[in-house]
């Protein structure tokens, strides 16, 4: 199809803008997706361009309600006529085509998504369509394009099998009507990709794979005139920078990621598969991955996002009065020493009544190392500055639960009830500085706290027993096996006429405790899924009651040769404390196990 044939034909554009995505992506509720930049002009720039090749001298672009919107973000030229149609009650796909034949008065209509990032040539296509006789012909990316996104060519004459008014789809309804009518409807399968998106998450991935599959200059890299880039600054393409921007020192950037005009990347920050708008500021030491960030956002020091639509409203909740150089709220140190101090002088009797227990019972004395590792669940994922969403009010009912579960041990003399308060209070304290979103975002991490505290003596007594006779039995058992002569009265082995006592404190509570302790922390840091999870809590108990037996028969052993009695206790010490790489070794060979398991069924 030469220009003279097209320009005979007439074709008029009908340009497909997404609807809002109903809330659901923050952004497309801000910014119509057809107006998302790709490589510095908005999505539908880009396709008025592409159409005006094939002499489209016409376009009408739907608007989806933002009229006003486009209107403003786009230029009228000589070359190209816009009709602006503002759908305040949806039309559907064929319903707008309708609606642009009323405007238009050209033979064909092509009916265009807005929020693709490249619209192939279409003029082999318009010129298949003619030759084939169909009366419509629908145009598909092909097999790797990974969405279902389609292109339109239809002849004037379709709106006789179009409803006049109202709702109108062409998959659903248009199509199943021209079919009961034998018209003919051509399917094409297009050489080229077609990516296109409705919400960010879309969006970065046909911009990645867009990037990936260009070569955008040296080394994957196209930097625009007038950008000023640190010497020491890091860039990994594929990536596209535009002009008037700015990387400060030791910044890193890692494609597939594009940088808008005039943004600003302050020393130390890692931006990572990213696309950031026009005028966005990101302050030092930040981390933003798999982000989209809108037009003009201010990102302060510290902040850290991760696979979101970054706006402006949404920076805002965690904009703060910074320091000059930590990059910390004043009024935020200031709250956190407050309430620190408060919850260790209000709480002091029973947090020194913990300490007592920690260092002077062997079975919970591992208690003192989980605040330690819940704290460093949390800095593993420190992603909760960012976003931090302040709703403090189900702090304060927390906070008058944890004080009722204190008077109330205080009253009935249950010290137990009195140090579950602590971690309680801890939890509402924690809410009301970062918000109920943060804490529950970490919640097993702050659950964990529960395992610093001993049972109540109930729950202890309840359990000694039944673990000292498992002892005692399992040690016994293993001992036969090895060939040794042994019988048993009660918690006493004999072995060869050598008596042993298997007291309260070789019940193995204390390897549990640490066991299950350790298996916890893991749990919670690795990156495996629920079921390779649970099987490694599950298991910390037979692994902890194993080691603790294998403990006792070597000291039973020991205890029949001469020179083992002089050295027996020193054993039973030792071996406790060599039973804890063991038992971790036993951890390491299951999560080996599971995986390879897991490997297998997925072959």
């Amino acid at each position: 199809m030469n220009l003279q044939q097209r320009d005979e034909l007439s074709i008029t554009a009908v340009a497909l803008a997404a609807n809002t995505d109903f809330g659901r992506c923050r952004l497309a509720s801000r910014v119509p997706p057809a107006l998302w930049p790709i490589e510095g002009d908005a999505a539908i720039s880009r396709i008025l361009k592409n159409v005006k090749n094939l002499s489209v001298r016409k376009t009408v672009i739907c608007c989806n309600g933002n009229k006003r919107i486009f209107e403003n973000k786009l230029n009228r030229t000589n070359a190209m006529e816009l009709y602006f149609l503002d759908e305040n009650m949806p039309f559907g796909t064929a319903g707008c085509i309708r609606e642009a034949i009323k405007i238009s008065c050209d033979k064909l209509i092509l009916a265009v998504p807005s929020q693709i990032v490249d619209l192939p040539d279409l003029s082999k296509s318009l010129k298949r369509h003619l030759e084939s006789g169909a009366i419509l012909t629908i145009l598909s990316g092909n097999k790797n394009s990974k969405t279902n996104v389609h292109i339109y060519i239809a002849n004037r004459e379709i709106t006789e099998h179009i409803p006049a008014n109202g709702y109108f789809d062409i998959k659903e309804n248009l199509i199943p009507a021209l079919v009961r009518k034998n018209k003919k409807v051509v399917y094409e399968t297009l050489p080229a990709k077609l990516y296109s998106f409705r919400n960010h998450n879309q969006y970065l991935e046909a911009m990645n794979k867009s990037l990936s599959n260009k070569n955008v200059g040296d080394e994957d890299v196209l930097i625009a005139e007038n950008t000023n880039i640190a010497h020491n600054a890091k860039i990994f393409g594929p990536a596209v920078i535009m002009e008037g921007s700015s990387i400060e020192e030791n910044a890193i950037i890692i494609g597939p990621t594009t940088i808008g005009k005039n943004v600003n990347i302050g020393k130390n920050s890692i931006i990572e598969q990213s696309a950031i708008w026009d005028g966005t500021t990101i302050r030092k030491n930040c981390k933003i991955s798999n982000c989209v960030v809108e037009y003009d956002t201010k990102i302060p020091p510290y902040s850290n996002y991760a696979n979101k639509a970054v706006t402006k409203d949404l920076s805002n909740q965690i904009k703060l009065d910074y320091i000059s150089e930590s990059g910390i709220a004043v009024g935020k140190i200031a709250a956190v020493i407050l309430l620190a101090a408060l919850f260790v002088w209000s709480y002091f009797p029973q947090i020194t009544d913990l300490a007592k227990i920690w260092l002077g019972n062997d079975d919970y004395s591992a208690g003192i190392l989980v605040p330690l590792l819940a704290g460093m669940t949390i800095w593993f994922k420190k992603d909760f500055l960012a976003g931090t969403h302040k709703n403090i009010l189900p702090g304060f009912v927390l906070l008058i639960v944890s004080q009722a579960i204190r008077f109330f041990g205080l009253y009935f003399m249950y010290s137990s009830l009195e140090r579950l308060s602590i971690v309680v209070c801890l939890w509402a304290v924690i809410i009301i500085l970062l918000g109920w979103k943060t804490f529950y975002r970490y919640l097993p991490a702050f659950l964990f706290l529960i395992l610093m505290l001993p049972p109540p003596n109930i729950i202890h007594n309840s359990i000694m027993l039944p673990l000292q006779r498992i002892a005692t039995s399992g040690a016994a058992y293993s001992l036969e096996l090895f060939g040794y002569a042994v019988s048993r009265e009660g918690n006493i082995l004999y072995i060869n006429s050598t008596a042993i006592e298997v007291s309260q404190a070789c019940n193995g509570l204390r390897m549990i405790t640490a066991f299950v302790i350790i298996d916890v922390f893991l749990a919670l840091n690795i990156k495996q899924n629920l079921f390779q999870k649970s099987m490694l809590l599950i298991s910390s108990l037979p692994i902890a009651v194993a080691c603790n037996i294998a403990r006792l028969t070597l000291t039973g052993v020991a205890f029949t040769v001469s020179w083992g009695q002089k050295w027996a206790s020193m054993i039973h010490e030792v071996s406790g404390y060599a039973m804890v790489p063991i038992a971790i070794a036993f951890v390491l060979i299951e999560m080996k196990f599971l995986n390879n398991l897991i490997a297998n069924n997925k072959k």
